[in-house]
């Protein structure tokens, strides 16, 4: 299935309880679906999505910071294989929300990431500056090697190198920080690029001209650029400083901390 929301929401380039319960969920998150053409015949597109219409606290703190729940939809829900109930969405929203009501992991993401309402009773988690590098860097992923051997790359919700990195801890929370200060600065710079991403393309650019000396396959050659360039954004200053940066603006509706 073609998850056409996951793939737009990228950029390609050349514990505290919460007041409202899980049973709520159906009223902050909805599965969408929708049937779209192309040559090779029609398909149905299936994304998870934050409900508008939501006004209570836990509503209107999601609609604040939509990128971060944004985010644990789309890499801590189950919704693949649900296309093949269309047109029948209410009961694939049904599935959708009874899936993540019984998953743990996607309650306590969600618990962690609107504890920030409750301030008295917020317990907040302390990462370190390496952690928080790490887990931002697996967001600048190579992807792929076109025919002239260059690399291709994007910045992406669920493509990147975060499944494959394997860390020893649950670092959801962060992830969806990163995905998000990542993509604000995006947006505030666009139509320019910002610096970190500049870096992240001269880094493909260099190591990648290094590689091509000795390809012994594409798979090979792909795999040592994107780790190559993994380590490169991990101690990118640039991207360091956005990161605290917005982490110490929005330091008031997370639930963590970073250390040195």
């Amino acid at each position: 299935m073609r998850l056409v929301y996951l793939l737009t929401i990228c950029l390609i380039i050349g514990f505290a309880s919460v007041p409202t319960p899980a049973q709520d969920f159906e009223k902050y998150f909805e599965l969408k679906a929708e049937k779209y053409k192309e040559a090779e015949g029609e398909y149905v597109g299936v994304s998870p999505a934050i409900r508008d219409n939501a006004s209570d606290s836990v509503g209107r703190f999601i609609a604040s910071h939509p990128r971060r729940f944004r985010y644990l939809l789309a890499n801590n829900s189950k919704f693949q294989g649900l296309d093949s109930l269309y047109p029948d969405v209410v009961k694939m929203n049904k599935l959708y929300i009874d899936s993540i009501r019984a998953d743990k992991k996607f309650r306590m993401a969600f618990q962690k990431l609107t504890s920030p309402i409750n301030p008295k009773t917020l317990k907040r988690e302390t990462y370190r500056k390496k952690e928080l590098m790490q887990v931002a860097s697996r967001f600048f992923f190579c992807d792929t090697v076109r025919p002239d051997k260059s690399i291709g790359s994007r910045i992406c919700i669920a493509l990147n190198g975060l499944k494959e990195a394997q860390f020893d801890k649950d670092y959801t929370i962060l992830e969806a920080f990163c995905f998000e200060a990542i993509f604000e600065a995006i947006d505030q710079k666009r139509p320019a690029r910002t610096k970190f991403v500049e870096n992240f393309l001269a880094y493909i650019e260099e190591i990648s001209n290094k590689e091509k000396q000795n390809i012994s396959s594409s798979d090979s050659y792909l795999v040592n650029v994107r780790l190559a360039v993994f380590e490169r954004m991990q101690t990118d200053k640039e991207l360091e400083k956005v990161l605290l940066e917005y982490l110490q603006k929005n330091k008031d509706n997370l639930s963590f901390d970073i250390s040195d």
